[in-house]
C-alpha cells in the first residue's frame, strides 16, 4: 500500500514521541537532540532539509505536549510547512486532535466536566477465530486515514524501530 512520506512522517512524530514520553530522563534527553537537528537544519536551504526541519519541529512538540513549549515548536513547524507546501503538519494535527483528552462542561449550571474525544492512542488489535492478528488499528492511523496492516515491510519497520539516534544519523546530524 502506498502511503506518502507526509503521512508516514506524521505518524512517526505520534509514535516516536509517545514513546519517548515513556521515560522522564529520555524526554530532556530527546529534546536536546531535537533542539541540536533544528539548530543545524534551520540553516539548511533544501527542500529535503525543511521537510525534516518541519519533522524535527512536530517531534519537539510532541514530546511537550501539554506544555508551553509545545505550541512554540509547532508554530515554527507550521510556518516552515506553509513555506514548502508540506502537509506533514496537518497531518501531524488531525493525529493530535485524534489522541487528544478535551473537556467539556455538561449543563449550563451544573458544573460537571467530563472527558470527551479519543484517548492516547486508541490501540486496537482484532484477531481471527484462530487467534491469529486480523488488523491493527489505532487513533493515529485513523486519524491520517493508513491502514497499518497494509504498510510495506519497510515503512512499518520505519514506524516501529527507527529510533530518535538513527534518525539523526540518517539525517546527517551528529549529536554527542
Amino acid at each position: 500500500m502506498y502511503v506518502s512520506n507526509e503521512k508516514l512522517l506524521s505518524l512517526k512524530v505520534f509514535y516516536l514521541g509517545r514513546k519517548i514520553t515513556k521515560n522522564l530522563q529520555s524526554i530532556v534527553d530527546a529534546l536536546k537532540m531535537v533542539d541540536a537537528a533544528c539548530e543545524k537544519l534551520e540553516r539548511q536551504v533544501s527542500h529535503k532539509q525543511r521537510k525534516r526541519l518541519v519533522f524535527y519541529y512536530l517531534l519537539g512538540s510532541e514530546i511537550s505536549r501539554g506544555d508551553e513549549k509545545s505550541i512554540i515548536y509547532r508554530q515554527k513547524a507550521k510556518r516552515v510547512a506553509d513555506d514548502i507546501k508540506c502537509m506533514s503538519y496537518y497531518y501531524y494535527m488531525r493525529i493530535k486532535e485524534a489522541t487528544s483528552l478535551s473537556k467539556k462542561v455538561d449543563g449550563f449550571s451544573s458544573g460537571v466536566i467530563r472527558s470527551i474525544g479519543a484517548q492516547d492512542d486508541g490501540y486496537q488489535v482484532e484477531v481471527n477465530r484462530f487467534g491469529g492478528v486480523r488488523s491493527i488499528t489505532d487513533n493515529a492511523s485513523r486519524a491520517v486515514e493508513v491502514d497499518l496492516n497494509r504498510l510495506s515491510p519497510k515503512n512499518r519497520d520505519f514506524l516501529e524501530s527507527t529510533n530518535l539516534m538513527k534518525m539523526l544519523k540518517h539525517h546527517g546530524i551528529n549529536y554527542p
